[in-house]
């Protein structure tokens, strides 16, 4: 099985588990849409994932590019 050779830090590295809850968990609990959803990861990710203030500002750039986007998807459909 696949599953099975991937290891576990590629499958939740401890930077998508903040707070003990997996990134993914959050996103089926509140069912949040792709959109949404990679704007949390990024959030959560967010100065985590190294210590490099450039590194946090590039994840916190992602988040809002989802959530552009999402709100660019919204007005359209609205």
């Amino acid at each position: 099985d696949v599953m099975d050779k991937v290891g576990a830090d590629e499958m939740g590295p401890g930077y998508y588990r903040s707070g003990g809850i997996q990134a993914w968990d959050l996103w089926s609990a509140w069912g949040l849409d792709p959109y949404l959803a990679n704007a949390v990861k990024y959030i959560v990710r967010a100065g985590r994932k190294s210590e490099d203030s450039a590194s946090e500002a590039k994840d916190l750039r992602k988040a809002v590019h989802y959530m552009r986007k999402r709100m660019e998807l919204r007005l359209v459909v609205a």
